[in-house]
């Protein structure tokens, strides 16, 4: 080969490099297509399913892990995200940052050796199934044949907890700095496994217990009972509430032979002050009232939330007198930010209900919830990010 046969070659190279990558103040950016969303994803159809439409998926993306390893991250395995689009993330978890308009009918999943995992909108891995995004299905075929219903387990779990709608203000984005290790979930028949917020903040154990059990139980694990810390908070665990514990406590429901589930929380009443019994934070909260028929000034009242399962959309927040042993109820825990130490997830969480601050103020709020200001330390946490802002 002749020099300039030899320089056009590096050339052609160079500029295929570079179209492949964005390099930014010496920092390389991820191409468009790890970013690919519903609006522009590629489309195709088979004659096998008619009534499905195939949304083709990149096998991988190259990251920064590729640049420095020679290694591509793969769409199968353990690894909690590979370097695919939004696209893609969703399929690998039925759909659920999918657009979807409220029916019930089942996403398939697809790979290469046409192996199939349908996904019907029930409950999975701990959490209620989202819907599918028309009035058939989806259809997602990945180019690689190791795709199936058992590696896709803890895939996409990071991301579901706090998006929000475009119609939401967000005025601080908090990074989560705890490595959070979760207690084991048994199996989901028997009633207890991790829902939509387990991840970051709430477990819950398939146990009657007297209110003293709860706190210790809690504390042995790092947590306490539950506590709503603003309104965004008790948004989030409301809704977790409603979609979610009917569905968990099922088997429990079955045994005791109604369908009334009750859950210790934090909140109580002293001398006439609510508080949340927690080694976290304590204050004077007025959103609640204390349900309970009279009250007397010298008792102390701790709180339950009750479920009905006649209508598992509905639950109510009563109040007891907190020597009442005869009160029983499953713990709802609260893991404590500071008991751990660790600084190796993805966790993230919007406030839309706080105030724009300074960047002091900013660190200083993120703090109080065991983070600190978002920013992305690699390329691969940067495409995370960028997911997150097509949905913000």
């Amino acid at each position: 080969m002749d020099i300039d046969c030899y320089s056009s070659f590096i050339f052609y190279l160079i500029f295929i490099f570079i179209n492949t990558f964005s390099i930014i103040n010496g920092q390389f950016y991820l191409s468009r297509i790890c970013f690919m969303t519903f609006d522009n994803a590629t489309v195709t159809y088979d004659p096998s399913y008619p009534n499905a439409s195939i949304l083709l998926c990149p096998s991988s993306c190259y990251t920064m892990r590729y640049l420095t390893n020679q290694d591509e991250y793969p769409i199968f395995g353990n690894e909690t995200y590979s370097g695919n689009s939004l696209v893609c993330k969703s399929a690998m978890h039925d759909g659920r940052v999918a657009p979807w308009i409220g029916e019930n009918s089942p996403i398939l999943i697809q790979n290469i050796s046409l192996q199939l995992s349908i996904f019907p909108s029930a409950l999975r891995n701990g959490i209620l199934s989202a819907k599918s995004t028309s009035s058939s299905y989806n259809t997602y075929r990945f180019a690689n044949n190791r795709i199936n219903e058992t590696s896709i387990i803890d895939i996409a779990i990071e991301h579901r907890g706090f998006l929000y709608t475009q119609n939401k203000e967000s005025s601080i984005t908090c990074r989560s700095k705890n490595d959070l290790v979760s207690i084991e979930p048994i199996n989901i028949d028997n009633g207890w496994k991790h829902w939509i917020e387990n991840r970051l903040k709430y477990f819950t154990f398939p146990w009657n217990m007297t209110r003293d059990q709860a706190l210790t139980f809690c504390s042995n694990n790092n947590a306490t009972l539950m506590y709503w810390f603003n309104t965004t908070e008790q948004d989030i665990l409301q809704n977790a509430i409603l979609t979610t514990i009917h569905q968990l406590f099922r088997y429990q429901r079955n045994t005791a032979g109604n369908d009334t589930l009750t859950f210790f929380i934090g909140l109580k009443r002293i001398n006439r002050l609510q508080q949340w019994e927690s080694n976290v934070r304590n204050v004077n909260e007025e959103r609640f009232d204390i349900n309970v028929n009279s009250l007397n000034n010298d008792d102390d009242y701790c709180t339950i939330i009750q479920s009905s399962g006649g209508n598992p959309q509905s639950f109510g927040i009563y109040s007891h007198r907190c020597d009442n042993q005869y009160i029983s109820g499953y713990p709802l825990c609260r893991i404590i930010p500071s008991l751990i130490d660790q600084q190796h997830d993805f966790i993230y969480r919007l406030e839309s209900d706080s105030q724009s601050g300074n960047l002091t103020g900013v660190i200083d709020y993120c703090s109080e919830l065991g983070g600190y200001p978002i920013y992305a330390n690699n390329a691969y946490e940067w495409q995370l990010i960028q997911g997150y802002i097509l949905f913000i």
